[in-house]
């Protein structure tokens, strides 16, 4: 993969956090929403350009072929998972909604990455649910297919109920029940078909799981964003809430069980609080329930995360991490040991302007990235930082300082996109700078998607830069390295 295809996928990761409801999949729809006072997920300027057909860009946008989520009362949710399907000719890209730390009482950060991820090594309930939706979209129009459903208890399954024991409280045993239903398919992969499954945070676990689950339908080249690991060997759940959690660590481990409780059934409240890594056992058990397979199947080393070489050795991952700008490497808790994503292959930093796990100032750097590549193939990731740390003392200012000055390059008697006025947001073209589009302070620089018209702006501004070079054979040379003299 380019760093164009990173741009691309990181693109679609952001737009799986956009929430549409039980209304259309229209495409003018979907980026007005995108780009809304209440979501503010994607700036309007490059909602319009991927998926409003009508854009001013003639580019060719990406189609909504199913949504999932749990605002829409047609696939009622509480695991907290959610995802779109998304096509663009004959490519179609999966992508799940990754943590929203805030919404639906906080179970993707409590129950899905902190309890589930932490206690048993992956995100159970959401696994399931991507499962059984994967599985509806493999079949054929109102054919009948097999689902998983998941209870918790502590009472011993009767015989013939698949199981995996996890570790309770106080010596107990709390059993992991796997049962087998029918659903009706939705003819959306046919057989032979591979799609692309992407995914931020715990999203980017959930793609990786999808992509072993499934290979005959997930293509093995995974992108994935400051993703949530696999397994982690933890053995203090207080030590991972307080890495995830942050700042509103305090009274997370009561919060915790809560959640699991909610999600999975009161049981799940009374799992022993350290990390257990059953990920292998609980994926060969929900395979072997959705075929019927016998229980002493032998999955080899697929599953194997002791050796995460031999369990991922299948797969091409691209672990993508945001590093911000700032010399010496900063921490980020997601995609750390402390969620088991060191099982993942050596990260690909991108260089960044603040230190934030959010997906859209990842997205917004890598459309800058995506630009200079375009000017210069042969530039690596790493001179892109050099040209990033140049461009401005204030490293929070270094992308639209960089963008500017390629803007004046190409376009010079141009302005910047001031607002946007009338029914039809109508661009108004009047600011003589970009304004910083990334948040930089308070609980707003660890979760913040940043302001969105300064990032309307910036978008804009990339790419009109992108139209003004295309043809014209410009190439970018870097001076990052040479001498002063």
């Amino acid at each position: 993969m380019s760093i164009l295809d990173y741009y691309k996928y990181a693109q679609l990761a952001t737009a799986a956090y956009v929430r549409l409801g039980s209304g259309s999949w229209d495409g003018a729809r979907f980026a007005t929403l995108a780009a809304s006072a209440e979501q503010t997920r994607l700036p309007l300027s490059i909602a319009q350009y991927l998926f409003d057909p009508d854009n001013d860009y003639d580019a060719p946008v990406w189609t909504i072929r199913h949504y999932y989520g749990g605002d829409n009362p047609a696939t009622p949710d509480t695991a907290g998972f959610a995802a779109t399907l998304f096509q663009q000719g004959a490519e179609k890209v999966l992508a799940l909604r990754g943590t929203e730390p805030f919404e639906d009482g906080a179970v993707d950060l409590l129950s899905a990455d902190i309890g589930q991820i932490g206690i048993l090594g992956i995100a159970l309930s959401q696994t399931v649910s991507m499962i059984n939706l994967i599985q509806r979209m493999r079949g054929g129009f109102g054919q009948s297919v097999s689902q998983i459903q998941l209870a918790v208890s502590h009472i011993a399954p009767p015989q013939g109920v698949r199981y995996v024991e996890a570790q309770g409280m106080l010596g107990s045993t709390v059993y992991l029940e796997f049962r087998r239903s029918e659903a009706t398919g939705l003819d959306l992969i046919a057989p032979g078909e591979k799609i692309t499954v992407t995914g931020h945070s715990l999203s980017g676990e959930l793609a990786v799981l999808a992509a072993m689950l499934f290979p005959e339908s997930v293509n093995a080249e995974v992108p994935i964003f400051n993703a949530a690991g696999i397994n982690p060997g933890t053995a203090d759940l207080t030590r991972l809430a307080s890495g995830l959690l942050g700042p509103i660590s305090t009274g997370g481990i009561a919060a915790i069980a809560g959640a699991l409780a909610a999600d999975l059934g009161l049981s799940a409240a009374s799992l022993s609080q350290t990390g257990q890594q059953l990920a292998g056992p609980l994926m060969e058990t929900m395979l072997e329930t959705l075929y019927g397979l016998p229980r002493d199947w032998d999955w080899g080393a697929r599953f194997e995360f002791s050796q995460p070489g031999n369990a991922l050795s299948d797969l091409n991952i691209h672990n993508l991490r945001s590093e911000d700008l700032v010399p010496g490497n900063d921490f980020n808790a997601i995609p750390s040991v402390l969620t088991g994503a060191d099982h993942y292959p050596g990260a690909i930093d991108i260089a960044t302007e603040a230190n934030s796990h959010v997906i859209e100032p990842f997205m917004d750097a890598l459309a800058l990235h995506a630009l200079l590549y375009r000017l210069n193939d042969e530039l690596t990731l790493a001179d892109h930082e050099k040209l990033l740390l140049a461009a401005s003392p204030e490293l929070n200012r270094s992308e639209e300082a960089l963008t500017e000055a390629l803007f004046k390059l190409f376009l010079p008697d141009g302005e910047y996109l001031s607002g946007r006025q009338g029914g039809n947001n109508a661009p108004v073209y009047a600011a003589e700078r970009l304004d910083t589009s990334d948040a930089t302070t308070g609980l707003d620089a660890w979760v913040g998607k940043g302001d969105i018209n300064a990032r309307d702006a910036f978008h804009d501004a990339v790419l009109r830069i992108e139209q003004a070079v295309q043809g014209r054979g410009y190439q970018l040379l870097s001076l990052a390295d040479a001498s002063a003299q």
